[in-house]
């Protein structure tokens, strides 16, 4: 027997379905689901932490925690680590490991946007809307935790939208060394003298930065004067000289920021006062 589907709708009972007006949401609410639905999403944090002679071999030995092939131990990158101690072998075996751990996005047509970690693993999709309030916020809790990270100055001194990704104080020791270390694009480093705040100095005096990388690169020297950033200049070398002229009394912080897409290693590290 044939039947028509109009047939068996026959004894279907109406039911009235109330149609309610869409609700408009605001761009304050987009963030709060955004920020809500990843919140369970991979995390790429980056250590921030201060480096005295005390703790620098105990930080070595505590970054030496990933294996190659052959079973030789190298610092597993966080875009920064100590190398002091490390052969030539492990210098390039990190530094191949920091090219390798780079994440990366992707965006539709229509402003979708895919993120994949450092294995090409896709761990999140966002829409247009999402991906930007994700991205604002991102950026907002980065720049806070650098400006937390340290007391010795006032990261909220440099203008929102250039603060490193990622800050490291090292200290320098009686003869002005301080350790060799790799960082790579945005990471920075804080001088300053052990046990101090900072380095107390006089109208007059100089301050030159020297420090050997193992390549080419571009670094910003710059400097912090009673906490407050005052400037930095970027320079392109291998052999980093950096001359800074004290023009009025203060405590000073010196800083070095990473600014080459590749990552670098750091040696024979000083500064020196005159």
């Amino acid at each position: 027997m044939k039947m028509r589907i109009s047939d068996l709708m026959d004894h279907v009972e109406a039911v009235p379905v109330e149609m309610q007006e869409r609700e408009q949401v605001s761009a304050d609410t987009i963030e709060g689901m955004t920020m809500k639905k990843i919140k369970n999403a991979p995390r790429r944090g980056r250590m921030t932490r201060r480096v005295t002679k005390i703790g620098l071999v105990a930080a070595v030995l505590a970054g030496l925690l990933c294996l190659t092939a052959a079973g030789v131990a190298v610092a597993q990158w966080t875009g920064f680590a100590l190398t002091d101690g490390m052969s030539d072998w492990e210098k390039s075996a990190l530094l191949e490991q920091a090219g390798a751990a780079v994440a990366g996005m992707s965006e539709d047509a229509d402003g979708t946007t895919h993120y994949y970690d450092e294995d090409g693993n896709e761990v999140m999709t966002l829409t247009k809307e999402e991906a930007i309030a994700y991205e604002r916020a991102r950026l907002e809790e980065q720049e806070q935790a650098v400006i937390d990270s340290t007391t010795l100055v006032d990261m909220s001194t440099i203008p929102s939208g250039t603060l490193p990704h990622s800050l490291n104080e090292l200290a320098t020791d009686e003869n002005g060394q301080f350790p060799a270390f790799a960082m790579d694009n945005g990471s920075m480093v804080l001088l300053y003298p052990e046990g101090e705040e900072g380095y107390t100095l006089s109208a007059g005096d100089t301050v030159t930065v020297t420090l050997e990388a193992n390549d080419t690169c571009s670094l910003a020297f710059g400097v912090f004067q009673d906490g407050v950033f005052t400037g930095a200049e970027t320079v392109s070398a291998q052999q980093h000289s950096y001359t800074f002229s004290i023009q009025e009394d203060g405590v000073y912080c010196f800083s070095i920021e990473h600014f080459s897409s590749d990552a670098n290693s750091f040696e024979n590290g000083r500064v020196t006062i005159s």
